[in-house]
């Protein structure tokens, strides 16, 4: 016989949400972390590629969860009997069916076959983290400004450069003085991002991006001064905690692996109203996403402009300031079956 009872909140009425949490039993399932060669990490430290996926499978041991890794660099697709397999570099395989999560912690936006092996995964049946069209979508800074620009996030005024020629045209239509921010559309941790004081830099730079990497693509951007910004995480459609990461010395950037130096960080109702409107847009596809925020000289009473969202957020300097297991943590939600797509 069901306990309704149990359900009941402090005023004695039954929330149907909290008899339902009661009722679904967890359920085991199996996981794969695939991450880049350590000398593939060109914006990342080594601590985010293979000792990242050690730990995952680490937290899925003591959650009785059974894992595996992989590099994308060599590791490769099976079929047998129906089923598909991965394998890793030395040649050992895991079973990838309904019940398999794949972590996705390689820079498969970077190549052509690396996004062809996880398209293959997800067709195939795995559940993808984060899905590969939220993953590409993130990627690209402009895609990722145009798609919520459209519900209506608070954004630094952004616009595309189609041809480098062209790049001090379209900063007389930003509206914005210098210094601006010179961006490649697709890059991570920093790099790609360029301060540019005067028009014939921006010329210059737009040029040289262009020869060494047309495909990057470039954005300018308004500059907004500032002395921090906040990384705050979001795991299955819910704020898991924040960061102040301080400008780093003599730059401009604040991502940890420039050298900023994270600090724990309480958000404003407003800010969670951002964080919150741009994870209900990109969830459940974007299980587990890092959104940056500016936030205003008003924090109370003024909206935080939104300035990137990572579907691959870094996890090192997160996890030196907020007391918990980011992985466990990752990991527990997706053993009650309704938090999977």
């Amino acid at each position: 016989m069901l306990n309704l009872a149990s359900a009941e909140n402090e005023s004695g009425v039954i929330s149907l949400r909290d008899y339902i949490a009661e009722q679904t039993p967890e359920k085991s399932y199996r996981f794969v972390v695939i991450h880049n060669e350590p000398e593939n990490m060109s914006d990342d430290s080594k601590a985010e590629a293979e000792e990242l996926a050690i730990n995952f499978l680490k937290a899925g041991r003591r959650l009785g969860l059974e894992g595996f890794k992989c590099k994308i660099e060599d590791s490769y697709l099976t079929r047998k009997n129906g089923k598909i397999y991965i394998h890793d570099s030395d040649d050992a395989s895991f079973l990838v069916d309904e019940n398999t999560v794949v972590f996705n912690r390689s820079k498969s936006n970077d190549f052509a076959n690396w996004k062809g092996m996880l398209y293959d995964l997800e067709e195939s049946g795995a559940y993808l983290l984060n899905s590969l069209d939220i993953h590409l979508l993130c990627a690209d800074k402009w895609r990722t400004y145009v798609s919520l620009k459209k519900i209506g996030v608070k954004q630094p005024e952004t616009l595309l450069i189609n041809h480098p020629n062209k790049a001090v045209d379209v900063y007389e239509r930003l509206g914005s003085k210098f210094p601006i921010i010179l961006k490649t559309q697709l890059g991570t941790g920093g790099v790609g991002v360029l301060l540019i004081e005067n028009e014939k830099q921006l010329l210059s730079n737009a040029q040289l991006i262009t020869r060494l990497n047309q495909e990057r693509g470039m954005v300018i951007q308004e500059h907004i001064p500032l002395e921090y910004d906040i990384r705050v995480i979001v795991i299955n459609g819910e704020i898991h905690g924040a960061m102040k990461r301080p400008i780093v010395d003599g730059d401009f950037r604040s991502n940890v692996h420039q050298g900023s130096k994270p600090e724990i960080m309480e958000i404003t109702e407003l800010e969670k109203e951002e964080v919150m409107m741009v994870a209900e847009h990109l969830t459940p596809r974007g299980y587990w996403l890092g959104i940056d925020l500016i936030p205003s000289s008003d924090r109370d009473n003024e909206r935080p402009y939104v300035l990137e969202v990572n579907t691959q957020p870094g996890t090192f300097g997160y996890n030196s300031v907020i007391k918990t297991n980011i992985f466990e943590d990752v990991l527990k939600p997706l053993m009650n079956r309704d938090n999977w797509t």
